[in-house]
């Protein structure tokens, strides 16, 4: 049994590479461009995946400019600190104020 799944995993394989060397290669018998590759690779992606691939694509846009990425990056970092912050407030209030009513600290 081991030995028919192994060879079947084999043809599988071994169809695939097929497939995708007839994919790189257009009908003029020219290798296709990375442009031109990637696009067919994403047309046959599935909907979730494809917008994976969209946010990646603005991410890598981000990142080549500078200036963008910069802001982006100090953005992100500064909402990183306010969630932080905020997040513990209400709790270390209202154990603030109950320390008060017992007496434990003064105002």
């Amino acid at each position: 049994m081991g030995a028919i799944v192994a060879r079947n995993t084999e043809l599988r394989l071994g169809k695939l590479l097929i497939q995708r060397t007839l994919r790189q290669v257009n009908l003029k018998g020219k290798k296709m461009s990375v442009y031109d590759e990637t696009i067919s690779k994403i047309r046959q992606l599935p909907e979730p995946l494809a917008q994976e691939v969209n946010d990646f694509v603005d991410f890598l846009l981000l990142r080549s400019d500078r200036d963008r990425f910069a802001l982006w990056t100090q953005f992100s970092e500064r909402l990183k600190i306010a969630h932080s912050d905020f997040s513990d407030y209400l709790p270390n209030l209202e154990a603030y104020e109950e320390r008060l009513a017992r007496g434990e600290i003064h105002w």
